[in-house]
């Protein structure tokens, strides 16, 4: 029997069907064969000879492969490899030179929520034995402009975006890169592209402290975290962004 018949897509890189295949065969047919098919577009789908290999696959969590996310879809009919569109990916985000007293799970969370929607803290983060960097298991809308730094009772720390390397420096988008950009100016022109950054006032607002949401700062007063006040911060990007190797 075969199982699945999921489309994946390797985000920001071409692959050639052999070596895919090849790396596919290692990583995920552990109990059995896996066919894979080439449907143009950089997508491929994926069936399944073991049903153990199937469900380990699709609850195994990210997938990473030449630094870059294999990202997996759920089937559906008329699938058209040329019209899908990837605009939701989860991945791993780093905060780096964060004070050892803001590890903090909820706090921790609270961030990565303004980042996106935040779905784990990674372990070694949660047990405070890594201070280099806090690092967020996070879902991120890819058709949003991506958050680069945030505040932190006034001070401005950097985000970085593991295994996405393809983002623009002008605009804030990922999937393409400066030289192409087509939004020159490098600002968010719409109240929605703003979204949890600036109100239409053009007043900074601050992330809710207990319910996980963005609030104006007139409407509900300086929000904090067991003490810790944050604020998402519209701003420049750079290459911090990106981490590479």
């Amino acid at each position: 029997m075969v199982w699945g018949k999921e489309p994946v897509k390797l985000l920001g890189r071409k692959v050639a069907y052999g070596i895919l295949k090849r790396r596919l065969d290692t990583m995920w047919a552990k109990s059995g064969g896996i066919n894979l098919i080439d449907v143009g577009n950089g997508f491929f789908v994926v069936r399944f000879y073991s049903e153990e290999d199937y469900w380990n696959v699709l609850e195994g969590g990210l997938w990473l492969l030449f630094d870059h996310y294999l990202t997996i879809h759920q089937w559906a009919p008329d699938f058209n490899a040329f019209g899908a569109e990837i605009n939701k990916v989860t991945a791993w985000v780093r905060l780096p030179d964060l004070p050892i007293e803001y590890y903090d799970k909820q706090f921790l969370e609270t961030v990565g929520d303004q980042i996106g929607k935040t779905l784990k803290v990674d372990m070694n983060t949660a047990n405070r034995s890594r201070g280099k960097f806090a690092r967020l298991c996070v879902e991120l809308d890819l058709s949003k402009l991506l958050e680069a730094k945030y505040i932190v009772n006034g001070s401005t720390y950097y985000i970085e975006y593991e295994g996405l390397h393809m983002i623009c420096f002008s605009c804030g988008r990922f999937g393409h890169v400066h030289d192409s950009c087509m939004n020159t100016s490098g600002q968010a022109n719409s109240r929605e592209e703003r979204e949890g950054v600036l109100n239409q006032d053009g007043e900074e607002n601050i992330l809710g402290a207990n319910e996980g949401s963005v609030q104006n700062m007139q409407e509900g007063g300086n929000q904090t975290v067991k003490g810790k006040e944050v604020i998402s911060e519209y701003s420049k990007y750079s290459a911090w962004m990106v981490i590479n190797g």
